[in-house]
């Protein structure tokens, strides 16, 4: 009785775990969507149901790179979890050459110890059950001994049983013949095979061209895919705001003008080899730039390592830790482009966002009609699309409002805004730069930090009440001073437990703490490198009723 052999494990299968691990049920970065993500046929990638956008679930992982296999990683967590094996025993147990061995043992280090931007402690056991799962799945099949087929060797067998004593010359001759057939046999089922081309390292050309003041950088969309600093631009090339890599038409959109689809270019410029394609895809600036030398002809080499380091290959699902918050890198980097946008603190942005939403872009308050990142109410942030939305693609939105003829599923179209990550961060910044600025010339002085975080939560009128009341009368009861506001946040304005009425000055100091704390925590957010590309312009609201 023999049972059936074990379905093996899949390259797919390994692929749908690690974006189980990477995302969960996170959102779409780019839409906000719900609706889940479909997972493409290359690059190891994954595209959003709802728009399209496409993430890649191995980036900040040990198994960022497409060799070895993430069968074989799966494969070598299971070993290491149920035998400790190590870079020999790997070698042995998965017939992997001594450089793969060491690379997949340090690998499982960085997994178990969490040490790689997107993993956590939970991976390594989660992955090691995963092959436990699969392999308790694939239970023995037991099969009717009647149709059970005998193997070569034991039709061999029976065949010198059964021979008479008087054939054994024949016998002996023939066994040896048969024996030589096997051999045969074998020897042409372990002939090695060529390797399968890496159609990831195929796909990832890049033509750069040496006709401009500086080198612009073409590559194939596939690579694009890749790198997250890279944006198909169709604007004048000479603006500022134009990105030195553009990406070229996906192949069939016309062969010798595909080029000129992405730029109008002029030569002479030169086609990236396939190692260097396979140097891109790995990271490997350093051999990028080797592949330059010394001849003048291949410069594009040089300034494509250059370009590469200054902007880097970029994951939007990095995590980037400040102090215990880890917050995905895209997220940062829309702050840190609205704070450009307004010439407002980053620092601030982030720390206002920290208290009001813990950077959760979809939270709606349960007291109030607050919602998005900072936390708007409705008023509010129809106020600001209205005053300062012309200035970032809402100049449809704000005559709208400014009519005040305004639909209701245009009204809630708008409202929907309050999500958009760099919308929310820089209305927040023009309101707030506007009334801490008209405030602080009423006073005398500048605002301090906590004083900045209660005007974007009380507003203009209720900051100003609060802080002329702590100059004037610092005892004074603050939810008597502001009583809405007392209602819908009793944290803030009483004791534990909810029993004494704060002071105003009681009030105010427990902001300054709330922000001074988070100001020292996102004081590092100025060194994280953030790319001069330009926001994508929001889809206008219909205008028709």
């Amino acid at each position: 009785m023999r049972g059936a052999a074990e379905p093996p494990l899949t390259e797919e299968a390994c692929l749908d775990e690690v974006m189980r691990l990477h995302f969960a049920d996170a959102p779409c970065a780019a839409c906000g969507g719900r609706q889940g993500f479909l997972r493409e046929s290359r690059n190891r990638a994954f595209s959003c149901r709802s728009c399209g956008m496409k993430v890649f679930p191995c980036q900040g992982t040990p198994f960022a790179k497409s060799r070895p296999m993430l069968v074989q990683w799966f494969h070598a967590v299971d070993l290491a979890a149920r035998e400790g094996a190590g870079a020999g025993a790997l070698r042995r147990r998965l017939r992997l050459d001594r450089r793969t061995a060491g690379e997949i043992e340090a690998g499982i280090g960085r997994l178990k110890a969490a040490a790689d931007p997107a993993t956590d402690a939970r991976w390594f056991p989660e992955i090691a059950a995963f092959v436990a799962r699969h392999r308790a799945s694939a239970q023995p099949t037991p099969q009717s001994a009647a149709v059970d087929r005998e193997t070569l060797w034991e039709s061999l067998g029976a065949l010198t049983s059964a021979a008479s004593t008087r054939h054994l010359p024949f016998l002996g001759l023939g066994a040896v013949a048969a024996l030589m057939l096997i051999g045969v046999g074998v020897g042409w089922l372990i002939v090695p095979q060529a390797p399968e081309p890496d159609e990831e390292v195929e796909q990832a050309t890049a033509t750069l061209t040496l006709g401009e003041d500086k080198p612009v950088i073409i590559v194939s969309a596939d690579l694009a895919a890749q790198l997250y600093n890279v944006t198909d631009v169709d604007a004048d090339p000479n603006s500022p705001l134009a990105p030195s890599i553009r990406v070229a038409p996906q192949s069939g959109q016309g062969s010798s003008a595909g080029l000129a689809g992405a730029q109008a270019l002029a030569p002479p410029a030169v086609k990236l080899s396939a190692g260097a394609a396979k140097s891109l895809v790995e990271g490997d600036i350093g051999a990028v730039r080797a592949n330059a030398g010394n001849r003048p002809e291949l410069a594009a080499y040089t300034a494509l390592a250059r370009e590469l380091e200054g902007n880097g290959p970029r994951n939007p699902d990095e995590l980037l830790t400040f102090g215990p918050m880890r917050i995905r890198r895209y997220l940062v980097e829309k702050i840190v482009r609205a704070s450009r946008a307004t010439s407002v603190d980053p620092v601030l942005l982030m720390a206002i966002a920290d208290k009001e939403s813990s950077f959760k872009t979809e939270v709606q308050a349960q007291t109030s009609s607050a919602s998005g990142l900072y936390q708007f109410i409705e008023k509010t942030w129809l106020g600001v699309v209205r005053e300062f939305g012309p200035r970032y693609g809402l100049e449809q939105e704000a005559a709208l409002l400014a009519g005040g003829d305004v639909t209701s599923p245009q009204r809630i179209r708008i409202l929907d805004l309050r999500r958009d990550p760099y919308l929310s961060a820089v209305l927040a910044a023009e309101m707030l730069k506007r009334d801490s600025l008209r405030i602080a010339k009423r006073i005398g002085r500048n605002l301090t930090g906590g004083e900045v975080y209660l005007v974007h939560f009380l507003g203009p009128d209720g900051a100003e009440r609060m802080i002329d009341e702590v100059t004037r009368k610092p005892d004074t009861v603050a939810a008597e001073l502001l009583p809405k506001p007392a209602a819908a946040n009793k944290p803030i304005f009483y004791g534990s437990g909810g029993g004494k009425s704060l002071s105003v000055s009681e009030v105010r100091s427990k902001f300054e703490t709330m922000i001074s704390l988070r100001l020292d925590r996102y004081s590092s957010v100025k060194a994280v490198s953030v790319p001069n590309t330009p926001e994508p312009r929001i889809v206008p609201v219909a205008t028709g009723k």
